[in-house]
């Protein structure tokens, strides 16, 4: 059996070292049918290894039932790295973070309540045995370790498990450990916690993105005898469903980040490296912020977008990816201890800028010094040729042109009885034959094999310079041409957009070079790429949610009262209650939903009264006019998700309690008190960010509320800078971190008859009192940002309720609609027309101009929500093309279906192609010159 070990330099397989360069590859996430070509781009951006979340939600959808065929078959996806030439990082959590519903735990768990998530409760700690001995079964024999060795080489424990209770953390990972070891997963396990928790014999392991070359310095400072592991090297950030796309990182500062983390013998992972969709409503919510709910495509930093299309990270990553991956042996074999003193790349002199920083590293397979210039964005040119002295002495010229970060090589050994003695170009990869090399066009690069010094000036145009110079064929291309430059077995193609798996060259558009293996220089014939494809979509059919609206449909099954949208069966999504009112006199008032949640668009008598909760034109209250007699209430209740992380994982979800009619009431000034400090990991756990003994200020900005009636107060508390605890009567009531947003009800069991306390108390994040002025300024925050509601009257406690799934309507139920009338369309509406893709539809883009909020299927599977304009028609900052799974598409007619909230008009929908081809294992085009 094989065997999978480490030390302080590397993880070795049989005794053999190996060197990791991965990405984060959400299999779950990503067309089944596509996944083979997300690891032939895997392998194309340089990667060696992919890590591989496991969501639980997506093989356990219920308590018991275990999935793992099509988005889910896990087997089949190492099967395919395995094939691909690719090892694997297996993260099966339980919680894999990431931006899926609870982080990917099932919410079936939090029906339970007894169960506290990621904690120790033997509730939740018996669902995750059950979930991790089915997994088991499915990725063993894919181990490395295994008797036949597969992919898998290491396995991540939980993601991100940051609570300061040490004996938590022994209860609760100790309990992974136990149980990933009894299920037989025999590879070796790493954290992601960021030195927070850890337990012996597993590999802490660092997430971040800024900061990289002091940080791993001092990961191998403190773990000297583990190998250096940026699990989550972060190039992006989590777009929200009705945001604007977060600000791209700059191409050359995603370059700069992975070689940081190289220059000190770190092995990254890059955690945003592919784009992907968590179909249908798998996305989750944001702990933190306003506007929580996440877009179910998330592509931000990607190298990969979720098209399966290169992104401007692509390129510049690649070189430093590919890089680091074909001189593997020299960065595994880097000696850990040589720690030289060098200016630190991310100093900053006001006056000089940043200056040029060179880091060194060295080992008994040979050295690298990384060269880094001035951060991007600011500016500034990068500095002229910079002159090293090699360890003997003599002066070699680095040239720098568009990067922040040159690479160059010392005393490597490419193979047998090569020698590369020095090289100031960057490489990009060598494979025995081959050393391709890049830098800036025009400039002198200086390179010496086995003694023989070689100066190469770097073209300036499409065609590589090629030498052959001791046994080796050394092929330079400029910074312009690199990103298109690829070595296959038939040799190295210059110009091209890419290459199949098989190494067929794939063309650019302009002439591509072909260098042999014989260092034949030859035109290179490629396959052209797709055109530009797009596709005609038919006439455009409707149907309206009318029985819904008005109570009519037979869907609808009765109810005892309120409940969460769980209870009832739904999970995810939508779902329409109906509430039928009598009113014994004409009221008109506001009328609020406290206790429910996230987004409910609320008609009476079929009309549009207004919508309750989060998004677009959504208040905490509506006004409602209601007239005597009887009334039909529908409400179209809208699951956003539930929070990807933090402590607070219990949100209501649909209707799950009454409407109210509310009133604001007035709480005055606070007062400012000082209080015994709280410890709140002794009331509850886990709580992240937080250790023992972190307390809580001792002041506390209170309120005194007098309470003499039964019905109950809603409470909201806006996000705020800091984080603390909400106390009523001296309890806590709710941890909140900085930007967590509250809304509670309080009902008879939380309120006293008479006077209450209603309080807050921020963490004492640096252990210091706090000043006056900090004090008021923290006074002044909570209230400006707390408000408290009365509930006066219940309007739905006489009410006779009804539930119903939301599901298409068949077929039937549409008809064809002119474009004048589909101009007028308002309210919930279905939406369907037909098209025929067309063979260069390979990366196609949904554009939903026209339509408002709701989710899009294609051929009856449910692809993501969309949310592009408000129900005033307005745009939002969120207006951006939705990817459709190519490999969704069949040949011939192919059904789109569209639900829209509040109508919106199809008139203007289009599907077009991405306006970057596609990495394909397979090409789709003829050959052609």
């Amino acid at each position: 059996m094989s065997t999978a070990t480490y030390d302080g330099r590397s993880l070795m397989l049989d005794g053999r070292r190996i060197w990791i360069v991965s990405g984060t590859l959400p299999f779950a996430c990503i067309p089944a049918e596509s996944w083979a070509d997300r690891l032939h781009a895997a392998k194309l951006a340089g990667l060696n290894t992919v890590e591989v979340p496991v969501p639980w939600l997506a093989c356990e959808p219920r308590p018991g039932v275990f999935t793992f065929e099509g988005q889910s078959d896990i087997n089949r996806f190492l099967t395919l790295a395995a094939e691909a030439g690719l090892r694997v990082i297996l993260r099966p959590g339980p919680y894999v973070g990431g931006t899926m519903d609870l982080g990917g735990l099932p919410s079936w768990l939090l029906d339970n309540p007894e169960i506290i998530c990621r904690g120790k409760s033997p509730e939740f700690l018996e669902a995750v045995s059950r979930f991790i001995t089915a997994l088991a079964a499915q990725v063993s024999p894919l181990l490395a370790t295994a008797p036949t060795p597969g992919p898998v080489i290491l396995l991540q424990s939980e993601h991100r498990w940051t609570c300061g209770d040490d004996d938590l953390a022994a209860a609760y990972l100790g309990e992974l450990a136990r149980y990933q070891r009894e299920s037989g997963l025999g590879v070796p396990v790493l954290n992601a916690n960021n030195m927070w928790q850890g337990l012996e014999g597993q590999i802490d392991a660092w997430v971040g993105g800024e900061g990289l070359f002091a940080i791993v310095r001092q990961l191998g400072a403190v773990r000297p005898d583990q190998p250096r592991i940026v699990i989550g090297l972060e190039t992006g950030e989590d777009t929200a469903l009705f945001e604007a796309d977060p600000a791209p990182i700059e191409p050359m500062e995603a370059q700069r980040r992975v070689a940081e983390a190289l220059a000190s013998a770190g092995q990254p992972n890059l955690s945003h490296a592919f784009g992907s969709t968590a179909f249908g409503f798998l996305s989750g919510s944001s702990a933190t912020g306003d506007s929580r709910p996440l877009a179910s495509t998330q592509q931000s930093g990607s190298i990969i977008d979720a098209a399966g299309a290169p992104t401007e990270l692509f390129g510049p990553a690649r070189r430093i990816l590919s890089f680091a991956s074909a001189f593997g042996r020299l960065f595994s074999h880097l000696e850990p201890e040589f720690r030289p003193v060098v200016i630190d790349p991310n100093a900053e002199d006001e006056e000089r800028g940043t200056p040029v920083s060179v880091a060194y590293a060295s080992g008994g397979q040979g050295s690298v010094a990384f060269v880094f210039t001035d951060q991007p964005g600011k500016g500034r040119k990068a500095p002229g040729p910079v002159t090293l002295l090699r360890p003997e002495g003599a002066a070699v010229s680095v040239p720098l042109g568009e990067q922040r970060v040159y690479w160059c090589l010392f005393e490597v050994l490419l193979s047998g009885r090569t020698m590369l003695d020095y090289c100031t170009l960057c490489a990009l990869t060598f494979d025995e034959t081959f050393l391709v090399l890049f830098g800036p066009p025009g400039e002198t690069g200086e390179l010496s094999i086995n003694g023989s010094p070689l100066d190469v000036t770097v073209p300036k145009g499409r065609k590589p310079l090629v030498e052959r110079h001791e046994g080796v064929t050394v092929v330079v291309v400029s910074e312009e041409v690199v990103d298109q430059t690829f070595v296959t077995q038939e040799g190295v193609y210059v110009g091209v957009a890419s290459v199949t798996a098989d190494g067929e060259p794939i063309g650019s558009g302009k002439a591509a070079t072909h260098v042999s293996r014989d260092a034949q220089v030859a035109g290179a014939s490629a396959s052209k790429p797709p055109p530009a494809g797009k596709a005609t979509l038919g006439q455009w059919e409707a149907a309206g949610c009318d029985a819904y609206l008005d109570g009519s449909s037979p869907r609808f099954a009765s109810i005892d009262g309120p409940a969460d949208m769980s209870a009832l069966g739904t999970p995810h999504g939508y779902g329409w209650y109906r509430l039928s009112l009598r009113m014994g006199a004409t009221k008109r008032g506001k009328v609020a939903a406290p206790g429910s949640g996230d987004r409910l668009g609320v008609y009476v008598d079929a009309e549009h009264a207004g919508i309750i909760g989060e998004g677009p034109s959504a208040d905490d209250e509506i006004t409602l006019s209601l007239k005597k007699g009887t009334h039909t209430l529908a409400v179209l209740a809208d699951n956003l998700g539930r929070p990807t992380s933090g402590v607070n994982l219990r949100g209501a979800k649909g209707l799950a309690g009454p409407l109210w009619e509310v009133a604001p009431l007035k709480i005055g000034k606070p007062t400012l008190e000082s209080e015994e400090p709280i410890d709140a990991l002794e009331k509850q756990g886990p709580i992240f960010d937080l250790r023992r003994g972190d307390v809580t200020h001792p002041l506390r900005v209170s309120w005194t509320v007098k309470h003499l009636k039964k019905s109950p107060l809603a409470l909201r508390l806006a996000p705020m800078s800091v984080r603390g605890l909400l106390l009523i009567n001296g309890e806590i009531l709710r941890y909140l971190e900085a930007g967590e947003p509250a809304s509670i009800l309080l009902d008879d069991q939380t309120l006293s008859r008479g006077n209450n306390t209603i309080a807050f108390t921020p963490i004492n994040e640096t252990g210091d009192e706090l000043d006056d002025a900090s004090a008021k300024e923290i006074a002044a925050e909570v209230t400006a940002k707390l408000a408290l509601i009365e509930c006066t009257n219940e309007l739905t406690a006489k009410a006779d309720w009804a539930f119903a799934k939301w599901e298409a309507p068949a077929g039937s139920a549409f008809k064809t609609i002119t474009k004048a009338a589909a101009a007028e369309v308002q309210g919930p509406t279905w939406w369907r027309c037909f098209f025929a893709p067309g063979d260069d539809l390979s990366a196609p883009l949904l554009d939903l101009s026209g339509m408002t909020k709701g989710q899009v299927f294609l051929n009856g599977k449910s692809v993501a929500r969309y949310a592009v304009a408000g129900p005033d028609r307005k745009a939002l900052p969120s207006a951006r093309p939705q990817p459709l799974p190519a490999s969704w598409l069949e040949e011939g007619s192919n059904e789109l279906m569209l639900f829209d909230e509040h109508g919106g008009n199809p008139g203007s929908v289009k599907i077009v192609q991405s306006p970057v081809a596609p990495v394909l294992a397979s090409a789709l085009a003829t050959t052609g010159a």
